[in-house]
């Protein structure tokens, strides 16, 4: 497994550190936040190139139909990849049957930028990741040759259910269990299961966006980097309401 502490990357995270240690004792809108991962990643692409998405998905139509994202003998970090689904898939008032999938734990549309794994306080106000849920942002790992996967069910002509089995990086082996579900006859609106939450959330960003160039006010934030993530909890996710609503509650493991 390829490190991401080579030299260069190093010097970026220990910027990253201090930057992070600046932000406590000075604190800056996301829209900095934002120009300063940008500055860094656009740094990493120079030097080892752009992320390319990986190969679109065509998945069939049909009940329980399962499309393998990622989950094989490789390992997965930091990617994103596409399903062309038979239904469209709204997020506030944004809607598109294309939806980007990212390996850290978020999906969106037209969110090219679903690999990025330098998680923020919402808002982030990425262009290419506006439209988004995240269901559990963070840098996340699918460890080749085991268990670990990233798969899609398509329950119905209209709805989905994602699932995610995955570790976080520098602890891959520590599986985190979460699913998110939509059904295109209640647009706008998503359900997240917690099954196995090692780190309860404690690195992670819970939460939607949707932003535009001129608006930056709809989002909804259940937590970020706070411990606040519990096996059994059930968070509904509704766009169509003003700025969002995220409403907690649990079910039966």
């Amino acid at each position: 497994m390829l490190s991401k502490l080579s030299l260069p990357i190093l010097t970026i995270l220990l910027f990253s550190l201090h930057h992070i240690t600046s932000v406590i004792s000075n604190p800056v809108s996301s829209e900095e936040l934002y120009e300063s991962h940008l500055r860094k990643t656009r740094a990493l692409e120079k030097r080892f190139g752009s992320r390319a998405l990986r190969p679109r998905a065509s998945p069939v139509v049909g009940s329980n139909e399962r499309i393998l994202l990622w989950g094989d003998e490789l390992d997965h970090d930091d990617e994103v990849t596409t399903l062309d689904l038979p239904f469209e898939v709204q997020i506030y008032g944004k809607s598109s049957n294309t939806l980007y999938i990212g390996t850290n734990g978020l999906i969106g549309l037209d969110a090219t930028n679903a690999w990025i794994y330098a998680n923020q306080p919402l808002p982030f106000p990425d262009p290419n990741l506006y439209t988004a849920v995240f269901p559990f942002w963070d840098d996340l790992y699918v460890l080749g040759g085991t268990s670990q996967t990233i798969y899609m069910k398509l329950m119905s002509g209209t709805s989905f259910v994602l699932e995610y089995f995955v570790g976080l990086y520098g602890g891959a082996s520590d599986r985190h269990h979460f699913s998110i579900s939509y059904d295109a006859l209640n647009p706008g609106k998503f359900q997240v299961r917690y099954y196995q939450v090692p780190s309860m959330g404690n690195s992670a960003t819970v939460g939607m966006q949707g932003l535009t160039a001129s608006d930056s006010t709809h989002y909804s934030q259940f937590s970020s980097q706070t411990p606040a993530i519990t096996p059994g909890l059930l968070l509904t996710f509704d766009t169509t309401v003003g700025n969002g609503v995220i409403t907690a509650g649990t079910f039966p493991l």
